[in-house]
């Protein structure tokens, strides 16, 4: 249990083929030997029928972005799991992106499958299909407090249903969303929902909120 929390971790070069591993990364593999990986794409282990997407999110991140997104992977038992994947880009000593380095933890929580379907079945693409990059938008220079404003618009809730989620008056929320269309140049909140789709924000979870508070506040507050 405790190598799960910690975790896959990997480095791959631009090409997304593995140079470096942890032991957590070949319990999941299903092998006993680095040897048995480096050189190798996810193309030759268990969640290969998930390659071509892990690809996209890697070579996102060679164009300069960094890529979190909660996404299904595969065990070497058969297993399919959500796992919460970090991916970013290395660089050299003269800030040339070199290759990824990628970490992926297993969400074991019973309830997190909760999550996945509530997630999945309140945005127009399944979480599965999508997930959201850090790169140069502007959307992603919000403070932790607009971010979660942002998400929770995103799942069609109210200033006062979000005021009760954040345990914070409904005024502080009606600010921070007319500071939110004046960052995002935005006039409506239609607009700022419209504004997190078009990036991939709305997959984005809050800083704030655990997962599983999250999961009774989605289904408790609709």
């Amino acid at each position: 249990m405790e190598s799960r929390i910690i975790g896959l971790l990997c480095e791959k070069d631009q090409a997304s083929r593995i140079v470096r591993c942890n032991s957590v990364f070949l319990e999941y593999a299903g092998v006993q030997s680095a040897n048995q990986v480096l050189g190798h794409t996810d193309y030759d282990f268990p969640w290969q029928e998930y390659a071509d997407t892990y690809r996209k999110h890697e070579l996102d991140v060679l164009a300069g972005n960094n890529h979190s997104i909660i996404f299904p992977s595969k065990t070497a038992q058969g297993e399919y799991s959500v796992f919460l994947h970090n991916k970013a880009a290395l660089h050299d000593d003269a800030g040339k992106i070199i290759g990824i380095q990628c970490h992926a933890v297993e969400i074991m929580h019973p309830k997190i499958h909760q999550l996945f379907a509530q997630l999945s079945a309140q945005t127009p693409e399944t979480v599965q299909q999508k997930g959201y990059t850090r790169g140069k938008n502007k959307i992603f220079d919000l403070t932790p407090r607009e971010k979660d404003i942002l998400f929770f618009l995103c799942k069609a809730k109210t200033a006062k249903q979000i005021a009760l989620i954040l345990n914070i008056s409904p005024r502080t929320i009606y600010s921070h969303i007319e500071h939110l269309k004046q960052k995002l140049n935005c006039h409506t909140k239609g607009e700022l929902v419209d504004a997190a789709y078009q990036t991939g924000f709305s997959h984005e979870l809050p800083s704030q909120i655990a997962l599983i508070d999250l999961i009774d506040h989605l289904q408790g507050t609709q």
